[in-house]
């Protein structure tokens, strides 16, 4: 498990994506221990200080476990899920997250509009009461992910169509995931987007309000690229 000393300015960024890369290449497996913040800090010339910020956020993105007076464990994972059910979009397959993002894009545009003009003042409160959640969330990922999936499960719900809604929830846990992945890269990587994404959540719920189904789609539409593009993003930084 050797590397390189680590030489750049953001030096807990770069030890987290080392130790992403191993857990990515299969070098240390899941459910198995990390090396000791003290021998990381050693093998990479670096704080200890800045291999436990390291840690804390691959804690926070799910990827490890820490275990009082044992050390930091990879999170226990089945390779062959949908979505491998892990919490960060490096570990992700790309197709899935790919495919799901197309789903989302052509589902919920249209059914952003059709709730437009169906919704009633019961889905309106929801909405609100799922914003305010992800206003709220600050500094909370998954507060604010469990605002968002409510704000769009929300939207699909106002649409009034059981067999949309039924799609939904079949697909709700995939969509869940995609949302964490994405959600999650915005948080870690580019906080200013989070200031993007809730401007474009008010945009949809505005439009909704007022009963516009051509902007509500076209905001929905707007959002989901932003989303796409934020992905994209991200696949061209973890690109090996």
């Amino acid at each position: 498990m050797s590397a390189g000393k680590i030489k750049r300015l953001n030096i807990s960024e770069e030890v987290m994506n080392r130790l992403l890369e191993r857990i990515q290449r299969g070098v240390v497996k899941s459910g198995e221990r990390l090396p000791s913040v003290e021998a990381l800090a050693q093998e990479f010339g670096v704080s200890r200080s800045a291999v436990r910020e390291a840690l804390s956020a691959l804690r926070a993105m799910r990827l490890v476990e820490m275990r009082h007076g044992e050390g930091t464990f990879v999170t226990t994972f089945q390779k062959d899920e949908p979505s491998l059910a892990l919490y960060t979009a490096a570990l992700m397959k790309k197709e899935d997250i790919d495919h799901l993002l197309e789903v989302r894009l052509y589902l919920e545009t249209g059914t952003s509009q059709a709730a437009a003009t169906r919704r009633t003042d019961e889905d309106l409160r929801i909405m609100k009461e799922a914003l305010q959640l992800m206003a709220r969330s600050e500094g909370d990922v998954e507060a604010g992910e469990k605002g968002d999936f409510l704000f769009h499960e929300a939207i699909v719900s106002a649409a009034g169509n059981p067999i949309l809604q039924q799609l939904w929830n079949q697909i709700s846990e995939m969509l869940k995931r995609a949302m964490r992945e994405t959600r999650l890269i915005a948080f870690y990587e580019d906080k200013d987007v989070m200031s993007v994404l809730s401007h474009e959540h008010a945009r949809i719920y505005q439009a909704i309000s007022q009963q516009d189904g051509e902007a509500a789609s076209a905001a929905m539409r707007q959002h989901l690229q932003t989303v796409l593009d934020q992905w994209n993003r991200s696949q061209e930084k973890w690109a090996p």
